[in-house]
């Protein structure tokens, strides 16, 4: 686990790259498991049936937020779960900046300023430019 700070380098954050790949990725499959569970309709069952379908459905959320609660561990603003988008706080050439990763991407490749949204990121080659 990472120090208890706001603020990561890009070395920080790549370094958390392979756990944060595997976090996405188990978040990924409990999604999708609860879109199915909440999308059972039961007309007949029996209660035993139904209530271990509310017991797995009510597991996968705790799942979910668990890996949420990690990925933010780690240092992860998550964005756009969605989309896949993740930014992590830093700073570049004294400004605060976002570095920004989408599930996905083999690394870390863009950023974007706080006011700019993810929509709108830059290659980090042409950051380390800027004087």
């Amino acid at each position: 686990m990472r120090p208890n700070r706001i603020f990561l380098s890009l070395d920080e954050v790549e370094s958390y790259l392979p756990q944060i790949k595997s976090i996405s990725s188990r978040l990924n499959v409990i999604h999708g498991t609860i879109s199915m569970l909440s999308n059972v309709r039961i007309n007949n069952g029996t209660q035993n049936f139904v209530i271990g379908l509310k017991k797995d459905y009510y597991k996968a959320q705790y799942d979910y937020h668990n890996c949420l609660e990690e990925l933010s561990n780690l240092g992860c603003i998550i964005k756009h779960i969605h989309n896949g988008y993740i930014d992590f706080a830093s700073f570049l050439d004294g400004r605060r900046i976002y570095y920004c990763w989408r599930i996905g991407e083999s690394g870390i490749k863009y950023y974007h300023p706080t006011k700019i949204n993810c929509d709108n990121r830059r290659k980090i080659e042409f950051a380390r430019g800027l004087g």
